[in-house]
């Protein structure tokens, strides 16, 4: 559900021609950054000691292949949480986190 809902907020944005910023903890770690990236989401505002991390991570990111990973476990998530499948999908594709 959070994952539809900033989904959905990032849509909104597009249509209206605005940026959005993901800030706080979360930006901050390479999961959840990976995830925000992959719904699209392209400036994150995070605290210092996920800097180094979630730029490594960034680095290795196919945003494009992340969008259509992440988009086919959400038409198919029958669970609260996609956390398994994206550290399976960042296992898979080499990503660091």
């Amino acid at each position: 559900p959070a994952l539809r809902f900033l989904q959905r907020i990032r849509q909104d944005a597009d249509a209206a021609g605005l940026q959005v910023t993901i800030c706080g903890e979360a930006a901050g770690r390479s999961l959840e950054a990976m995830a925000f990236a992959a719904l699209g989401f392209r400036r994150l505002s995070m605290p210092a000691s996920g800097i180094g991390p979630v730029k490594r991570m960034s680095m290795a990111l196919d945003t494009q292949v992340a969008a259509v990973a992440l988009g086919r476990m959400m038409e198919h998530a029958e669970r609260p949480s996609l956390r398994a499948e994206l550290t399976n999908f960042a296992s898979e594709t080499g990503l660091p986190l």
